[in-house]
């Protein structure tokens, strides 16, 4: 629908352009704004109605779809937002990453940009999250937070070839500008479905420089310094089903470190499973692998399987650690 915008200029220095009238219409939302630009420090816009997402939406580089319907009451200053904002029948994609958020459902009150979260609901493939709590947001970032985030059965791929679902709660607390994520995961239907050459792979990785969840180098945001305090617990055997065999496996990990450089301790149990190896079919009698070292993602490691030859049992175990890694067979009866 047409509408008409005027802006008014004043006469002397500074000079202030002022909006007396914008009107956007969506379908049959319409979202009414007015106020005055004089500097950076001298400024005033006026929001009431509502609109669709897509409008909005484009102020933010982090998002690449955005749809739903948004309702604004409030202003905008040099001191941040005051007012409220409700987001309903919402859907998010974000830049770079296969995450898409459905059914978004948000409350939001702001005093000079101290952010209370009264409600927050989103479905995530058949899993829900839900999110209160405070924060506030600058043009430099987020200085203070104190938000608690609960996950049902949401689905996580955070690799090719591996997927999972995990349900929990986590905190996120920031003052002055630190923060730390803290809290505990309970994973299920975890499935390792990568291929896998068994000797190259083996190799890369356990070597000394292997970073796990390493983050872009050109990301250079407060939230990289971020703590990390999380538990990973698997609520059932986490499966592994790819080019060399099949298996399954117990997870007690906890993931600490900082978002930029997480580091990971705690123990993988193997509890079952079978992988081919020289064109020969080896069953995992028994498995370990443990982060230890609160410096490095680089585990130890010691895994023993065995297979059948004729009248022979051929037992081997594979064991190692950073920057060393061995195969060693003996078999039942002896062949020396």
């Amino acid at each position: 629908r047409p509408f008409r915008v005027t802006i008014s200029k004043g006469t002397t220095a500074p000079y202030r352009f002022t909006l007396p009238e914008l009107r956007i219409f969506s379908d049959d939302r319409e979202l009414e704004l007015s106020g005055f630009y004089e500097s950076a420090d001298n400024f005033s816009m006026r929001m009431s109605g509502s609109t669709d997402l897509r409008v909005a939406a484009g102020f933010s580089p982090a998002l690449s779809r955005a749809e739903g319907d948004i309702t604004l009451n409030g202003e905008l200053n040099p001191e941040g937002f005051t007012g409220r904002a409700e987001l309903t029948k919402g859907l998010l994609t974000f830049q770079g990453s296969s995450l898409v958020v459905r059914e978004v459902e948000s409350v939001i009150r702001a005093t000079n940009s101290r952010f209370e979260l009264i409600r927050l609901e989103g479905d995530f493939r058949e899993g829900t999250m839900t999110a209160s709590g405070r924060f506030v947001l600058t043009s430099k970032g987020i200085p203070e937070a104190n938000v608690n985030l609960k996950l049902d059965h949401i689905f996580i791929e955070p690799d090719d070839g591996i997927s999972l679902r995990a349900s929990g709660g986590l905190d996120l607390k920031v003052a002055s500008q630190q923060g730390e994520v803290s809290g505990k995961l309970f994973i299920s239907e975890g499935l390792f479905r990568k291929r896998v050459d068994l000797r190259s792979d083996l190799v890369k990785l356990f070597e000394e420089d292997r970073r796990l969840f390493r983050a872009r180098e050109d990301d250079v945001v407060a939230w990289r310094q971020w703590k990390l305090n999380v538990q990973l617990v698997t609520s059932e055997p986490f499966n592994v089903r790819n080019n060399i065999g099949e298996g399954a496996a117990n997870l007690s990990l906890n993931i600490g470190g900082t978002a930029g450089e997480p580091r990971m301790q705690g123990n993988v149990e193997l509890i079952r499973g079978q992988f081919s190896y020289n064109g020969r079919q080896f069953t995992i009698r028994s498995g370990a692998i443990r982060f230890q070292n609160p410096n490095s993602n680089v585990p130890n490691y010691d895994i023993r399987a065995d297979t059948e030859i004729g009248d022979y049992t051929i037992y081997m175990r594979l064991e190692g650690g950073p920057g060393k890694q061995k195969i060693t067979y003996n078999s039942e009866p002896s062949l020396s």
